[in-house]
């Protein structure tokens, strides 16, 4: 699964890449939020994965710059 999303974000543009970055830092927060307020995510492994999905993102970013 990380390897697909590995590519996808790969092939993306930089542009793209920054507003992806934006969205999922925000589904990252959301899901903060919902853990601090005791509900509970929708996925146990949603912040993980989300964590991984920007680190994945920066590095790409870092690389082409």
């Amino acid at each position: 699964m990380s390897n697909k999303i590995y590519k996808g974000i790969k092939d993306l543009g930089a542009e793209e890449l920054k507003k992806k970055l934006l969205e999922v830092k925000k589904e990252l927060l959301k899901d903060h939020v919902q853990v601090l307020t005791g509900v509970t995510p929708k996925s146990a492994g949603r912040i993980k994965r989300s964590k991984k999905i920007i680190a994945r993102i920066k590095m790409v970013l870092a690389g082409r710059s």
